[in-house]
C-alpha cells in the first residue's frame, strides 16, 4: 500500500513538475495537456482526485452572501418573465451547515413571503420560520434526521464542490466523494480527459449511467474550480437537462470561489426554461467559528421532533405543552398523557403519550341530488300520462253511450 501511494505521489510530482517546463503557453494556464494525456486512466483519476481532496480542505470553514434570480425563458423567441429571488448567507465549518434565507413572494420582486434559519449538524437539521409571515404570531420550528433541502437545491453550493447530488437522496456529498461513488458504481462509467474549452485548458469529467449523462469542467489555472456542470437526460425526444457555469470569480485567502454564477434548467415538456443567477456580494474563508451554526428556538414557539415523534411549545417559564401528533401511514395518533412537562429528552414519546388508533369515518350515503331538468323531464311526463288516461278514459265512455 505504501509503495502504491509513493508511486501515485511520484506520478503527481512529476506531473506538476512538467507544467513548469513542457509548454509555457499552457504552463501559464495550470496545465500540460500532453503530459496529463500520458498518464494512465487510474492516474489521471488519482491526480484529480488530489486536487479535488485539497480544495475540499481548503474550503472547510467559509461563509457568503448572495442574491439567486429565477426568471423563466420562453425557447421560442426568449420572452423573459420573472418568477422570484432569494436573498441568503450560508456558512459552513467542517461537516456543520447555516443558513438564512429570505424568499421573496412569486412575481413579486421585493415582498417577502418567507423567512427562514436553516441549519444540519452531521446528525439532526433544525428549521426556524419567522413569523408573520407563516400566518402565526409565532416561530414554527422542526428538527428532523436529515439535511434541508435547501443546501443541495442551492447549485451554487455545487459549483463550490460541496452538496453534489446523488439520484434521490435526501442529502448531497462533496465533489471528491460524489467522484469515488461514481467509480464504484457498477451501471456508471467515468472518462477523464484534458482538453480547450472556450479557448482555456480545462479537465472534463464525463460521468454516464443509462440515458443520464453529466459533464464536469474543472479548471486548473484556478485551483481546479468547478467551472461547469451539465446534466443531460435524454430518452428518444424527450430530455431533461441543466448546464451550470461559472461566470466571474476571484481568489479569497489564496482559494478560488466563484462569485456569479448561472444555471439553466429545462425539459421537453415545457415551452419555457428557467434561468437562475447567483450573484455573491460577500465571501470569506476561515471566519466561521464554533456555534455560529447553532440555532436555538426562543420561548413561544412550535417545535416539531421528528426524531422523537412529539411536537410542543416552549413556554416562559422554560416548560413545554405537549402538543399531539399524528402518523397517518401508522393510522395513529399519539395524544399527550400530561399537559406539560419540565424537560424534552429520547423518553418524553414513550412516557408522556398514548397511542391511539385513527378510526376513518364512513359517511352515509346521501340520496342522488335531482337536477333541475330530471324534475322538469318527470313532471312533463307524469302530466302526458295523465292526459293520455283522461283521453282513454273520454273514448271508452264514447264508445258505451253508442251501445
Amino acid at each position: 500500500m505504501a509503495a502504491q501511494f509513493i508511486r501515485i505521489s511520484t506520478i503527481i510530482l512529476a506531473f506538476v513538475s512538467g507544467i513548469a517546463s513542457a509548454n509555457p503557453a499552457a504552463s501559464d494556464r495550470g496545465l500540460d495537456r500532453i503530459a496529463f494525456e500520458r498518464l494512465s486512466d487510474k492516474d489521471k483519476l488519482n491526480f484529480v482526485l488530489a486536487q479535488l481532496d485539497s480544495r475540499e480542505q481548503q474550503l472547510q470553514n467559509f461563509s457568503y452572501e448572495l442574491k439567486e434570480t429565477h426568471t423563466n425563458v420562453a425557447i421560442a423567441g426568449g420572452k423573459r418573465r420573472f418568477m422570484y429571488s432569494s436573498a441568503y448567507t450560508v456558512r459552513r465549518i467542517g461537516g456543520k451547515w447555516w443558513m438564512h434565507l429570505v424568499n421573496c413572494v412569486y412575481y413579486v420582486p421585493n415582498k417577502t413571503g418567507e423567512d427562514a434559519f436553516l441549519n444540519w449538524d452531521g446528525e439532526q437539521a433544525r428549521s426556524l420560520g419567522s413569523p408573520p409571515y407563516l400566518g402565526v404570531s409565532y416561530a414554527k420550528c422542526s428538527i428532523r434526521p436529515h439535511e434541508n433541502g435547501n443546501f443541495r437545491e442551492r447549485r451554487f453550493n455545487e459549483l463550490l464542490g460541496f452538496e453534489v447530488t446523488i439520484g434521490v437522496e435526501k442529502r448531497g456529498v462533496s465533489m471528491p466523494e460524489w467522484v469515488r461513488r461514481a467509480t464504484r458504481h457498477p451501471e456508471e462509467s467515468i472518462s477523464i480527459s484534458a482538453e480547450e474549452f472556450e479557448g482555456v485548458p480545462v479537465v472534463r469529467l464525463n460521468v454516464r449511467v443509462g440515458d443520464m449523462n453529466r459533464n464536469i469542467l474543472l479548471d486548473p489555472a484556478r485551483g481546479y474550480m468547478t467551472v461547469r456542470f451539465e446534466r443531460n437526460y435524454q430518452a428518444g425526444k424527450g430530455y431533461n437537462r441543466s448546464l451550470e457555469k461559472v461566470l466571474a470569480a476571484q481568489q479569497v485567502s489564496g482559494v478560488w470561489v466563484p462569485t456569479k454564477c448561472s444555471d439553466r434548467i429545462g425539459t421537453s415538456a415545457a415551452q419555457e426554461e428557467t434561468e437562475i443567477t447567483y450573484d455573491v456580494s460577500k465571501f470569506t474563508i476561515g471566519m466561521v467559528k464554533e456555534g455560529d451554526t447553532d440555532i436555538e428556538f426562543p420561548v413561544g414557539s412550535e417545535v416539531f421532533d421528528a426524531t422523537k415523534r412529539i411536537s410542543y411549545f416552549i413556554q416562559p417559564d422554560e416548560r413545554y405543552k405537549l402538543l399531539p401528533v399524528a402518523n397517518i401511514q401508522a393510522h395513529k395518533v399519539y395524544i399527550p398523557k400530561q399537559a406539560v412537562v419540565d424537560h424534552i429528552d429520547k423518553d418524553t414519546a414513550a412516557n408522556a403519550y398514548r397511542e391511539q388508533p385513527i378510526v376513518p369515518t364512513v359517511m352515509a350515503a346521501k340520496a342522488p341530488a335531482w337536477s333541475v331538468s330530471r324534475l322538469t323531464l318527470t313532471a312533463v311526463s307524469a302530466l302526458i300520462a295523465v292526459a293520455l288516461l283522461i283521453i282513454g278514459v273520454s273514448r271508452r265512455r264514447r264508445l258505451r253511450s253508442k251501445t
